[in-house]
Order: C-alpha cells, then structure tokens, then sequence
C-alpha cells in the first residue's frame, strides 16, 4: 500500500470526503495540519559554463514521448470521470 499526502480545499472537503468513502480501493485518514520545513538542497548549486560544449543537457521530449503523455493523462481523466459518474448514480439511488 502507499501513502500520498494531499491537500484539499477548505470549500471542497466535504466532496472529497465523500468521494473517497465512495472508492473501494482506497481509505482516508484525517489528519491535523502540520508544518513541514522546506529543504533547499540546491543551495550551494555552482553554475560552470562550458566552454566550447555545444551540447544541450536538457535532452529533447520525443514526438511518442509527448503522445504517450497525452494518452496517460486522458486515460487518467476518463478514469475519474468514470468514478465521478458511480459516485452521481450511487446519490441518486439514496434520493429514491
């Protein structure tokens, strides 16, 4: 099992509740707010030029590589909306 750490806005907390009591494959503990100090690892980065070194160290986003992204994420988003639409039948069940 893993744990994430989420944040939720105040107005949508009752949502968010309830839509994590809805899914099956997942429990919720609530927790107090705390304050966590911010490490800045990257403190003492030392910038060096390289002189003569014309290669780019950021490497390149392939064309498949950004299509597979756009597959993920609108697999991701068809997901929940398929979890937002049990949720708005189960509702309507209750109201019946």
């Amino acid at each position: 099992m893993k744990n994430y750490k989420v944040k939720v806005e105040d107005d949508k907390v009752k949502f968010f509740k309830e839509l994590l009591n809805n899914l099956d494959f997942a429990t919720f503990e609530e927790l107090e707010e705390t304050v966590e100090p911010r490490v800045y690892p990257g403190a003492s980065f030392e910038i060096r030029s390289r002189k003569g070194d014309s290669r780019s160290t950021v490497p390149e986003q392939t064309a498949a590589q950004a299509e597979e992204r756009k597959r993920s994420a609108q697999s991701r988003e068809d997901s929940l909306k398929d979890v937002l639409n049990k949720i708005e039948k189960m509702r309507n069940q209750g109201r019946k």
